[in-house]
């Protein structure tokens, strides 16, 4: 990467425009509730996103779900995990158990295996991509680089902006230790364990 900050834009829209459909982007500074505590899209961080176009910075996460037509043969829902890889590419993935059995035998901590449900998948490979655990995908685009420059730029714009490193070991919630249920975002509370 370059020393500018790269982004990657993602199209926010369904597949099919007659299905319900909502989309989420968790910012890179901002803490993954656990997998286990994931009971739909309302306990995500964020506010539901406007069809049209979001742009994924290095280490930022979009997830969408979307309802299958009802005369396909699959009802239900399908969920995707969206990123800027590390080549700077969009790269999109429907989380699976193959997925989660990678993280798990290269060692995904246990607290994070547990909690089912596709949203609940989204939320345990995102956290596998940020701390480097092979999940068989493309691997996550590294944090901002030369944040100096970048922090200069937010600052005009309002914004302040964090340095993370998002290739701490045992930070598995940005600034949580999972072991720690005090520290971990359990709801949408963005400064619960920062």
């Amino acid at each position: 990467m370059s020393n500018l900050i790269q982004s990657v834009s993602a199209p926010i829209r369904p597949n099919d425009s007659r299905c319900k459909y909502w989309a989420k982007t968790i910012r890179f500074d901002e803490a993954l509730p656990l997998p286990s505590n994931i009971e739909g899209a309302s306990d995500l961080p964020g506010s539901y996103l406007k069809q049209g176009e979001e742009e994924l910075m290095p280490g930022d996460f979009l997830i969408e779900g979307e309802a299958n037509h009802h005369r396909r043969t699959d009802r239900g829902w399908s969920y995707t995990l969206s990123y800027m890889n590390a080549e700077g590419n969009l790269e999109t993935v429907t989380p699976t158990a193959e997925h989660k059995a990678t993280m798990k035998a290269n060692g995904m901590d246990p607290t994070l295996l547990k909690g089912s449900g596709d949203i609940a998948a989204c939320v345990r490979l995102a956290m596998g991509l940020r701390h480097g655990i092979d999940a068989g995908i493309p691997a996550l685009a590294s944090g901002p680089v030369d944040i100096s420059q970048t922090a200069e730029l937010g600052q005009e714009q309002g914004h302040d902006l964090v340095d993370v490193d998002l290739t701490a070991s045992n930070d598995w919630t940005t600034g949580c230790d999972p072991t720690q249920p005090d520290q971990v975002s359990t709801s949408n509370d963005l400064s619960a364990g920062m």
